[in-house]
């Protein structure tokens, strides 16, 4: 009886903790190891006699189980020995799920028990694909934090998981070498195969693209599906979805890839800059798409300025293309662009929470005209600075700017495989390092990092100071004075 009460345990602790969140929450190693130094005291006080923790529980099962025994008697005592052993058994199981490690017994008394669970897991062990991804994907926890963004990059590794191992797979027949398979299959997978090939197997995408020399997806590519696979399992061993006895297969298969960050993207060469800011209609006055549709109202704005505020601030696309009037701060001694998520409850987005800045004017820009065209869009009652911009499928305005600018690139022939609009970043960090600015400066100007530096300094000297900063930023050789316009008009 008491061993019944012991397996039912951990159940009822995991459903309770399920109600009120939603799901059973990861534990940091120092929780762990809390629990861990709690289960040897307890046994040490058990061991010494000490029964006073386990008292509690002994009334619980007494009373679940209709029983009466008088307290202080040799059954009672027995009991409750019974009881703290249990006690203490639950919780280094349960570190050994937080730990992703398979259950197994820790106090032989109670191995018949692991035998009943294994039996009581024979629903769990027979759990098919389509199940896992189906309650995966519908979790409440997932569906309010997951940006539409996000649901659908998890949607796209879904029907890949799904093609490749069959919907009617058994879960718990994914082991380690099925997980290399997987992984050995997407380093030869090419890179938009469902376009490229929409009505085609895996293995004949692949064929197919060896043969026609398409590339394949990238390491970060295969690393990012490797890691949701391994988030997918862990979330189903976690959330009791699954059972998998030698624990989560997929565990630590990431390929290392030591190429750094301007390894993985170029920052635009001077004759690259030249060709995008000089020779286009775009910037020589006459805002026009590349297609020979009419422009949209209000695309003319957004595509003069975006990319001129990535040369001058190395700010990601989203963060620009998402801005509201209000984050152009002028008046001050210093006018700055604030990069925030705020007001909460926006659509507004940042990468991480070290995002969150303030990157000063660049008087190169307000020589073009930028504090006049924000004035512009307040004057006239805007609340975003670049209205013209809506938000795409995933959420984010940054969509549209992508796609248009890499269409431009390859009109001014410009493109390359490792250019694209987020080279302006790299282009600025560079600028920022021949400007042989301070790295603390020059990562808070980035949002790599944040140190502190509002809070040590204050918003406006720590404006005042950046500003010294960024008005170091030059791109000797770029001449930009075709742009420049009157201060109190929009360029013509």
């Amino acid at each position: 009886m008491v061993r019944h009460f012991f397996r039912d345990m951990p159940n009822k602790k995991a459903g309770a903790r399920r109600e009120t969140t939603g799901a059973v929450p990861d534990s940091t190693p120092a929780d762990i190891q809390e629990r861990r130094e709690l289960a040897q005291l307890l046994r040490r006080m058990h061991s010494n006699g000490n029964f006073a923790p386990f008292q509690g529980y002994v009334d619980l099962f007494l009373t679940k189980e209709n029983l009466i025994v008088g307290m202080g008697s040799r059954d009672w005592l027995r009991l409750t020995s019974f009881i703290g052993l249990a006690f203490i058994e639950n919780i280094e199981r349960d570190i050994d799920l937080q730990n992703m490690k398979p259950e197994q017994t820790h106090d032989p008394i109670f191995q018949p028990t692991l035998v009943d669970e294994a039996q009581r897991q024979g629903r769990k062990a027979n759990v098919v694909v389509a199940q896992l991804t189906k309650e995966y994907m519908a979790d409440p926890i997932h569906q309010r934090r997951w940006s539409p963004k996000t649901q659908l990059k998890h949607k796209v590794f879904v029907d890949f998981f799904t093609q490749f191992f069959g919907a009617n797979a058994v879960v718990s027949s994914i082991d380690r070498q099925a997980c290399r398979n997987f992984q050995n299959i997407l380093l030869s997978y090419p890179t938009n195969a469902k376009k490229l090939y929409p009505d085609h197997s895996i293995r004949e995408r692949i064929a197919l693209a060896e043969y026609n020399g398409k590339a394949t997806m990238s390491v970060t590519t295969v690393n990012d599906y490797m890691s949701k696979l391994s988030t997918l399992l862990r979330w189903g061993i976690r959330e009791s979805v699954i059972y998998l006895p030698e624990g989560n297969p997929a565990e630590g298969l990431q390929i290392p890839d030591n190429r750094r960050a301007r390894e993985l993207r170029d920052s635009f060469t001077l004759d690259e800059l030249k060709k995008i800011f000089g020779t286009a209609k775009e910037f020589g006055g006459e805002i026009r798409d590349i297609n020979p549709e009419p422009v949209e109202e209000g695309d003319r704005e957004w595509k003069f300025w975006l990319s001129l505020l990535a040369l001058f601030t190395g700010a990601r696309a989203n963060e620009i293309a998402q801005l509201d009037v209000a984050d152009v701060i002028t008046g001050g001694e210093v006018d700055y662009i604030e990069i925030t998520d705020e007001p909460e409850g926006s659509e507004k987005r940042l990468k991480t929470k070290n995002a969150r800045r303030i990157i000063p004017v660049h008087p190169e820009l307000v020589k073009i005209g930028f504090l006049s065209y924000a004035n512009k869009m307040k004057m006239k009652g805007e609340i975003k600075l670049f209205p013209g911009l809506k938000p795409g499928a995933g959420g984010y305005r940054s969509a549209a700017v992508t796609r248009w600018f890499s269409r431009y690139l390859k009109k001014v022939k410009a493109k390359t495989p490792k250019n694209s609009f987020h080279s302006f970043r790299h282009n600025m960090s560079e600028a920022l390092e021949r400007a042989e600015v301070r790295s603390s400066n020059h990562k808070e100007l980035l949002g790599w990092e944040r140190a502190g530096m509002i809070g040590r300094y204050g918003g406006a000297r720590l404006a005042k100071e950046l500003y010294e900063d960024i008005a170091k930023v030059k791109y000797e050789g770029l001449d930009l004075s075709h742009l420049y316009t009157n201060p109190d008009e929009f360029r013509k």
